[in-house]
């Protein structure tokens, strides 16, 4: 039984463009705070001048692939200068306490999640100048406002605000006369059993405690608050500037405790002893700490059980940003009543550079995000992986939809994935689950996402049936893994998804002469510049060596998972293909069990294994014969050579892999050993890193296919090529040269339409329908049976491969599949411009023609509209519609309309085409008025504006032309028609002539006839998917997905065709039956422009019972004209009888249009949706065949 939804993916390293304005914060201090929503998005809060701003992510854009994110101004009283700012939040909920202590010593509090939030003053009625407030909720759920008020005598005092009330009350359990506040926290996890507090303090000043004189001493102590009588505990003694803490998840358990000790700027753990004391723990060393912030970590797969750790981030004097963790094997141990320590750290390790402030929230499940202030007050997002441990940073940056920004180039891998019905129809609508294996910040059809093993992110396939993922790639090869489930897919059910797929692939099988081949495509010079062939052949060395160990050939995962899923989705070895369509490399997509190890994990029994030398100066391998060595070896010999470099002494790092590659990359320290060990399901590494001319060994496992691309981009960094290096390698790049010059040439052929619209309508039509009804009406019967000889042997898919998985020979042909190159053949970047389009909200479904009056048109349509009904209504017609209903909605089975013989549908036609010769004549002479009228307003239609605010200024930079119809249908369509053009040609389109010096006339007296035939076949193909989604929204407009932008469909499915015409002009000289055949395929976009005319480009005709009727005549015409050819065709060649194929496949589409109204008046909902389904695929036959006949024809020689 066939799947119910195929996927087919592909993916490029690419460019891609984005237009923004970067979010400048405020102070690095207190003026500046984060929260995190329910939803994990990050909000942050800072003081800009008088102003206090947020900018927060969110994952409803526009559709436009902007960064996330949004600044609003909270509108904090323009009376008042902000000083201070801290927040807090509301769990498992979107609402934020945002806290501002004001230079006029009052305190402001906002709190969001209402519609129109508004901010409330706390008068200061009690004196005193204000130096901090806090909002905290208290185990209770109340909210606690803590202001510290500096008084007289050098004296702070804590007071509590009540948010009722407005009450200031000194907080009688911290009331210490030579108290002196430096540092403090508020919170629920300092309350205490002992008073039956819930809620207190972490406090880092003066006067906390008394020595024996009485005398007052600083340090660091706990107090619960809101109790006249406190319970307190000394921490430590000693004057800290900067506090911070960590709640455990274990009941009465008192927080870890980090600070700032003041003199010596040193970052202190507080140990906790078994006596109830802490002992100082210096976890910096002697770097010098300006801040100091603390996290608990959990690292959840949505499987297996959660690994919990502590996580310390500083801020140091130079601007760098350092972190260090708990050991991840060793929980917190009970030293005493309440009292947990951590005595097992892992090194510090070097996250950024360059900053002046850090600010630190949490998830509840573990997840932490890292916002930094750098030197120019920007703002950055970092997360590490908790996976991978990879490192990644955001630059918060807001789209400016004003277009003033310059527009940003960007490096990035694009996914497409198609989802496609069991006729292979592109399935518009479908909901769709992205997760992620590990953390990443993606684009899903346009709209951010931040996705990882909880968290995911829904989105529906496009009007052409996409979901376009996007994810950055600005400093290295690798790519998350994530993971998708389609409707139609079983709940249990993902196919994983891996964008680096194709790269990994070319370096597992690269050689000496590829690497020796291989070129900058932006600069045309080689990769490697002064590389010698021995250093060459090191390098295949490295290369494949560790893409065998990390990512090795495919194997069926041995997770006990899968076997339990084998009796309801088949054998394990066939599920990774379930779902999957034929064309989908498996190195790219494959289906699992949620429960199974995923495609970016390392799936293998290991065995394999790669040494690879640095040549570095100053240290063991400083006289190395190339700049890298590298051996593949066996895991006994890996092992070996372990033990050899562990013999010589280099003390360990003991940190994660992502902190090592971060280090690497920051330049902190430089390669000189990667010893890789394959091991079952992970691999086993050893690298060694020299710093300051000190070495040092770092062991550890890892278990992620991505992680190679870290020692991929350290090996080719030996010969000084860089990741920007790689990219122009790898990426896939548009000539936009030719993208252009094909993208103009339509615009020619156009523009001249209009006034050869006009030309036809008025002259060529009238002489072509007298000559049309006279050649059928005559001896049509016989006709029929010439026609049926004539397409003997030939069925629907004939001519169409993209059912026909590889390697099956087309007999009715003689083409084998391969040969028949489609749309799906051409790489994921061929289709990004236009569904970035397609994806965008917006584009104004409606428009105003502003150049002429349609009254006259409007009365015109009318006419037309009454003519077509009559025509409808007629007892033959519905005879007719009812004669193919049928045999078409058996078209709803794939398998049903590829194997139909044309003898069938001529027989199930034939009475549609009498129809059409009847009562075209009617039609044809109130259209030729109307269509007259409407080429009027072709121009303005042409270029009326498409409002897509950030898409626009991109859309410029990329084609420099404005966003309007015309250029948004030429262009998104240049690149797809001049991609499989230059492949089955090996030329670009139109390469005799030029838009800019020849109108449409010379571009066509200028091409061989052939390269037009060729040029209409791949412009059928892609009018395909248009022509069917048409259909689909006109009988279920809610199909159409959200950012679906109405009018680019509506203006595809008219100018594709009317390209395609203004290109077969030529034709008109090869007698009636080509004026004819030409003139019908022509009236069938001329009718769309009369109806988008007429209502503003809203709607065409297929959503209206008039435009089906009058679309099925037409179609029966067209057939009628296939007819007559077959009955006398110029000559008996191969091409001849190619393009009078394509035309009884181009009738079929517009034949069918009346099912429609069939399907409206039958109550069977069984017909309705056969209907439903067959009128799609019935689309996609007769356009890929028609298409494929015409490249059939422009391709041979005879």
């Amino acid at each position: 039984m066939p799947d119910e939804v195929t996927l087919l993916v592909k993916t490029e390293l690419q460019y891609d463009y984005d237009v923004t304005t970067p979010v400048i914060g405020g102070g690095a201090g207190t003026g500046i705070a984060a929260t995190l929503d329910a939803k994990s998005l990050l909000t942050s809060y800072y003081i800009s001048g008088s102003q206090v701003l947020a900018t927060y992510q969110t994952l409803d854009s526009s559709g436009d692939a902007s960064p996330g994110w949004t600044m609003d101004d909270t509108h904090f009283p323009t009376t008042e200068t902000p000083l201070t700012l801290r927040t807090a939040s509301v769990n498992n909920s979107n609402v934020d306490v945002v806290a501002v202590g004001s230079k006029n010593n009052d305190v402001w509090v906002l709190t969001t999640g209402t519609r129109f939030p508004q901010w409330v003053k706390y008068q200061n009625k009690v004196g005193g100048q204000l130096v901090d407030v806090q909002p905290a909720f208290d185990a209770a759920g109340n909210l606690r406002i803590a202001v510290v008020l500096f008084t007289t005598g050098s004296a702070h005092l804590v007071y509590l605000v009540d948010p009722t009330s407005g009450t200031w009350t000194p907080d009688q359990g911290v009331h210490v006369s030579t108290l002196g506040v430096h540092d403090f926290v508020v919170s629920a996890d300092f309350g205490s059993t002992v008073d039956n507090s819930n809620f207190g303090y972490l406090i880092a000043g003066d006067g906390v405690t008394n020595d024996n004189t009485g005398a007052a001493i600083p340090g660091i102590i706990t107090v619960t608050g809101g109790k006249r009588i406190s319970a307190k505990r000394l921490v430590a003694t000693g004057n800290f500037t900067n506090v911070s803490s960590v709640a455990l998840p274990y009941p009465n358990a008192l927080p870890l405790i980090f600070a700032v000790e003041a003199q010596t700027q040193l970052g202190v753990y507080f140990q906790a002893q078994s006596n109830g004391t802490f002992t100082r723990v210096n976890l910096f060393g002697t770097t010098k700490i300006q801040k100091i912030q603390s996290v608990l970590r959990k690292s959840n797969d949505g499987v297996s059980a959660a690994t919990t750790w502590v996580e310390v981030f500083a801020l140091d004097a130079t601007g760098n940003i350092l972190h260090i963790e708990s050991d991840m094997t060793q929980d917190p141990v009970l030293v005493a009543t309440g009292l947990y320590a951590i005595s097992q750290w892992r090194d510090v390790a070097f996250i950024a550079k360059g900053m002046t402030g850090l600010v630190l929230t949490s998830t509840s499940d573990g997840l932490a995000i890292l916002l930094a202030v750098g030197q120019d007050r920007s703002l950055q997002q970092w997360v590490q992986d908790p996976a991978t441990t990879d490192w990644s940073s955001q630059a918060l940056a807001v789209p400016d939809s004003s277009g003033k920004s310059a527009v940003g180039k960007k490096t990035v891998y694009y996914v497409e994935v198609s989802a496609f019905d069991v006729n292979n129809v592109p399935k518009s609508g479908l909901s769709a689950t992205i997760y992620g294996v590990q953390y990443a910040n993606i684009n899903v059809n346009g709209r951010p996402a931040m996705i990882d093993p909880i968290r995911s992110v829904t989105a529906n396939t496009n009007a052409m049936g996409k979901i376009s993922l996007t994810y950055d790639a600005p400093d290295s090869l690798a790519a998350p893994t994530v993971s998708i489930w389609v409707e139609g897919m079983p709940l249990d059910i993902r196919t994983d998804i891996q964008g680096s797929g194709d790269i990994q692939k070319k370096l597992r099988t690269i050689t000496s002469d590829d690497l020796k081949s291989a070129t900058n495509q932006e600069t045309g010079q080689p990769l490697l510049v002064n590389v010698d062939d021995n250093t060459v052949d090191e390098l295949v060395t490295a290369l494949t060596g560790v893409v065998a160990v990390l990512d090795p050939d495919e194997e069926q995962p041995s997770n006990a998972a899968v076997s339990n899923i084998r009796n309801i989705h088949g054998s394990s070895k066939s599920l990774s293909r379930k779902f999957i369509h034929h064309k989908t490399a498996s190195h790219v997509a494959a289906t699992r069990s949620r429960f199974s190890p995923s495609l970016g994990h390392i799936r293998g029994r290991g065995g394999k294994a790669v040494h690879i030398k640095f040549r570095r100066q100053g240290t063991h391998h400083a006289n190395l014969r190339t700049p890298i060595v590298a051996k593949h070896m066996t895991s006994t010999q890996a092992n070996k050579a372990k033990a050899e470099i562990r013999a010589l002494g280099f003390p360990s790092l003991d940190f994660s892999f992502g902190d090592v590659i971060n280090g690497i990359k920051d330049g902190i320290y430089q390669v000189v050993d990667v010893v890789v060990d394959g091991i079952k399901d992970a691999a086993s590494a050893l690298i060694t890193l020299v710093k300051d001319a000190a070495t040092f060994v770092w062991e550890g496992t890892c278990n992620f296919v991505r992680q190679a691309f870290e020692v991929v981009g350290a090996i080719f960094e030996m010969v000084k090529v860089f990741f920007e290096d790689l990219f122009a390698w790898l990426a896939f790049l548009l000539d936009w040269a030719d993208i252009k010059n094909s993208a103009e040439t339509f615009k020619t052929l156009l523009t001249g339409f209009q006034q050869e619209g006009l030309d036809w309508v008025t002259n060529t039509l009238p002489l072509a329908t007298d000559s049309f009804f006279q050649s059928c009406k005559s001896g049509l019967t016989e006709q029929f049976d010439v026609a049926k000889a004539y397409m003997n042997g030939i069925s629907l898919s004939s001519y169409d491969s993209s059912t026909t998985p590889p390697g099956n020979t087309l007999v009715a042909t003689g083409l084998s599949s391969s040969d028949q190159l489609q749309l799906d053949d051409l790489p994921s970047t061929a289709m990004w411009l236009l569904n970035k389009i397609l994806n965008a909200g917006g584009g104004d479904n409606g428009y105003t023609f502003t150049s002429n009056s349609l009254t006259s048109l409007e009365s015109l349509f009318a006419s037309f509209e009454e003519a077509a009904n009559t025509a409808g209504l007629s007892d033959d017609f519905n005879a007719a519609v009812s004669d193919f209903t049928n045999l078409f909605t058996s078209f709803s089975n794939r398998s049903t309309a590829d194997g139909t013989p044309f003898d069938n549908i001529l027989d199930a036609t034939k009475h549609m085409v009498f129809c059409a010769l009847d009562l075209l004549e009617t039609l044809v002479l109130v259209f030729e008025k109307a269509a007259a009228e409407a080429f009027k307003f072709f121009a303005e239609l042409l270029n009326a504006p498409i409002d897509l605010p950030i898409i626009s200024p991109i859309f410029k930079f990329i084609t420099g032309t404005d966003l309007t119809c015309i250029n948004a249908i030429c262009y998104s369509i240049a690149i797809p028609f001049t991609l499989l053009y230059k492949l089955i040609t090996g030329q670009k389109p139109f390469q005799n002539s030029s838009p800019l010096l020849h109108n449409s006339a010379e571009i066509r007296a200028l091409a061989v006839p052939d390269e037009l035939t060729l040029a209409r076949g791949i412009l059928t193909l892609i009018n395909t998917p248009f022509d069917a989604i048409q259909d689909i929204i006109g009988a279920a407009p809610d199909l159409l997905s959200p950012g679906g932008n109405i009018r680019f469909l509506n203006i595809g499915i008219l100018l594709i065709p009317v390209i395609n015409s203004a290109l077969s002009i030529p034709s008109l000289k090869k007698g009636p039956i080509y004026v004819t055949a030409w003139s019908i395929a022509t009236v069938a976009p001329a009718m769309s422009l009369i109806w988008l005319c007429a209502t503003g480009l809203r709607k065409g005709p297929r959503g209206h019972i008039v435009g089906q009727i009058a679309l099925g005549l037409l179609g029966g015409g067209a057939m009628g004209t296939a007819i007559w050819h077959a009955c006398e065709p110029e000559d008996s060649t191969d091409k001849t009888q190619a393009i009078i194929t394509s035309q009884f496949y181009g009738s079929l589409s517009n034949l069918a249009k009346p099912l429609r109204i069939v399907s409206q008046r039958f109550t069977n909902p069984v017909t309705v949706i056969a209907v439903g389904v067959a009128m799609p695929t019935i689309d996609f036959v007769s356009g890929i065949g028609a298409g494929r006949a015409l490249i059939h024809a422009g391709s041979v020689t005879t």
